[in-house]
């Protein structure tokens, strides 16, 4: 038999053969009880069926789990939101605190303006200024509206409610689940409704919250559009009764 080229063993060397054409090849065996029909075979109705009770369930189990996680960035949320507003309220107070000191300055700068010794500047007459008063208390306006309190704990409520409706469908699921059944269907039909169950009363606690925040940004916004409005306007007094005090001065 005639050898073979050279090109033809550099062939058969590249592909791991000998260099000879009459060299064997060896061929991997399959495994024993190997079927090579067996990744061609079609699954089963039933197959089928498990498959996508499977799916479906382990589908509900994330999506509850991303809701968990929605209602806890969402009552986190809430609860920043009402530490704006209380800060929000306090800025208010001040600024009402400012307004007192303007007008309680005004009012000695009044007095001090119709003073017959003001041009002396020794001591003011007791017709004008009594010596040593005392400054009135301060009177702090509560900003709370028993209507919104009430609301907001109305909101608060309708969230626990739903919490423990979800509280005890979760226990319910985790029944579900672990109980055993002799018909596959009806353990899934078991642990289904249990998880609309838990994700009805999730979705519930995420409409409450979500009103919730609403309404606390639609009542802070008008809390800080009108302390907008009084800081410029505190500004104007304050700089008005420095001028008046200035013009005394001189």
């Amino acid at each position: 038999m005639p050898r073979s080229s050279g090109r033809a063993k550099a062939g058969r060397k590249a592909l791991g053969l000998g260099e000879d054409a009459n060299d064997a090849i060896v061929v991997n065996e399959p495994e024993p009880g190997y079927d090579d029909d067996d990744m061609y075979k079609p699954q089963t109705t039933q197959e089928k069926i498990e498959s996508t009770r499977g799916n479906i369930e382990d589908t509900n189990d994330r999506t509850v789990g991303m809701l968990d996680d929605a209602i806890h960035i969402g009552a986190n949320t809430n609860a920043k939101l009402a530490r704006q507003g209380e800060q929000l309220n306090r800025g208010r107070q001040d600024l009402d605190e400012v307004k007192e000191n303007t007008d309680y300055a005004n009012e000695h700068l009044s007095k001090m303006e119709m003073c017959c010794c003001v041009a002396i500047i020794v001591s003011c007459c007791c017709c004008c200024c009594q010596k040593n008063a005392a400054k009135p208390v301060r009177k702090v306006k509560d900003y709370r509206d028993e209507k919104r309190e009430k609301g907001r704990q109305n909101g608060r409520n309708a969230v626990a409610d739903n919490m423990e409706k979800v509280s005890k469908a979760k226990r319910d699921l985790n029944r579900a689940q672990a109980s055993p059944h002799e018909d596959d269907a009806a353990k899934h039909e078991a642990v289904f409704d249990a998880q609309l169950d838990v994700m009805t009363g999730q979705l519930g606690v995420l409409a409450e919250l979500a009103k919730e925040q609403g309404t606390e940004l639609e009542h802070q916004k008008g809390i800080i559009r009108g302390l907008d409005n009084s800081v410029g306007a505190r500004k104007a007094e304050v700089r008005a009764a420095d001028r008046r005090a200035a013009a005394l001065l001189h």
